[in-house]
């Protein structure tokens, strides 16, 4: 069946704590990279430059894909788009980074 995280969708809120466990290695990499970024909806960061920085390894195209669903991340396409953090997912950055979720 695979690694079930890969389609975890969550039916209502999650505890924060509970949803770094249902995140990959790169998942928490790309929120760590965009916490450090300043990454913000009024500061967004264009998604290659946010994966560069979370020295991210797999599928560029998908890189935020779980994290969307998961309402951690926002993004816009066109001339000034990019990728943010949203609330939620500052809120999930701070906590891995805070535990060293990221090795």
């Amino acid at each position: 069946m695979g690694d079930p995280s890969i389609n975890f969708v969550p039916l209502h809120p999650i505890g924060i704590d509970h949803l770094s466990e249902r995140l990959t290695l790169n998942d928490r990499l790309i929120l760590v990279a965009m916490l450090e970024l300043q990454v913000t909806k009024m500061k967004c960061e264009k998604a290659t430059t946010i994966i560069q920085s979370a020295l991210y390894k797999g599928d560029e195209k998908r890189a935020f894909d779980r994290l969307k669903r998961l309402q951690l991340v926002g993004g816009k396409g066109g001339a000034g788009g990019g990728m943010w953090l949203t609330e939620q997912g500052q809120k999930l950055a701070k906590l891995v980074q805070s535990i060293g979720a990221t090795e």
